[in-house]
């Protein structure tokens, strides 16, 4: 399913503006010029013949590496890379067009085509998520370069959702390390949830799985310590119960003093 549509129609149309108008349509013979394959490839992009738009705009790019209508013609032949599912073709072909024009006017909608090159391979949370992060490093290149575009209001969704897949990924495997009796492992990926993706919807449980993780280790101040970070910032969150439950309700713990202080103020 495509994600990216809105503004290339109108994208397409502000580029032959650009151009002028149209001409008549032309096959592609030896003699056909730099403005009639551009035209050309418009109308083939228009009309989602994507395999036949890469066709013209390459003869474009090989035969008129001069043309006023070379970077444009870029933008079109990743849009149609991308429209036809070719997302690796569709990569570098933004790679190349960011390497030749990194201040064109069309440079945040071609961050966005790679962001969303990968975000579009992204696998479900139990398998590589090497796309997710290639997206994300995508998406706020966007948002930094281009903090004002629509593509980076679009952006800033997305990083939000891939954050919640890699925490999902890394609470995935902390769980595992738990259930085989593993808790040493268990405590790296419970910390990435926090520090990296802090505003995911896995940072509660998280914080909760160190409290239990501490508390198997018995390290009982550094279990409070999470307990009341996850109390103060979730305080009605199911597993800020969980870890009153565990901290203050268990009757070999004798060190949740400055625990039970806090939750008596809250």
């Amino acid at each position: 399913m495509k994600i990216l549509k809105f503004g290339t129609l109108a994208l397409i149309i502000f580029l032959m503006a650009n151009c002028g108008g149209a001409k008549k349509d032309s096959t592609l013979d030896e003699n056909i010029g730099d403005r009639q394959l551009y035209d050309q490839s418009t109308k083939e992009v228009k009309a989602e013949d994507y395999k036949k738009a890469v066709k013209t705009l390459t003869k474009l790019e090989n035969e008129y590496p001069a043309s006023e209508h070379y970077s444009d013609a870029l933008v079109l032949k990743a849009y149609s890379y991308y429209s036809d599912d070719n997302y690796t073709d569709a990569i570098l072909t933004v790679d190349d067009f960011l390497h030749q024009f990194p201040i064109d006017k069309n440079a945040s909608y071609m961050y966005y085509i790679k962001g969303m090159s990968n975000y579009n391979q992204m696998m479900d949370v139990g398998r590589d998520q090497q796309f997710a992060i290639d997206a994300k490093k995508d998406f706020e290149m966007l948002i930094n370069l281009f903090p004002n575009t629509k593509y980076a209001h679009d952006a800033k969704w997305k990083v939000e959702y891939i954050d919640n897949v890699l925490a999902g990924k890394e609470m995935d495997i902390g769980r595992f390390y738990l259930r085989v009796h593993k808790p040493i492992s268990s405590v790296n990926r419970f910390k990435n949830v926090i520090e990296k993706y802090q505003t995911s919807i896995f940072t509660p449980e998280a914080l909760y799985r160190l409290v239990e993780v501490y508390y198997i280790f018995g390290v009982k101040d550094e279990a409070t310590r999470y307990a009341s970070v996850l109390g103060y910032n979730y305080p009605s969150s199911i597993w800020y119960r969980k870890s009153y439950d565990i901290l203050l309700k268990n009757p070999n713990n004798r060190n949740t003093s400055k625990f039970k202080n806090f939750f008596k103020h809250m």
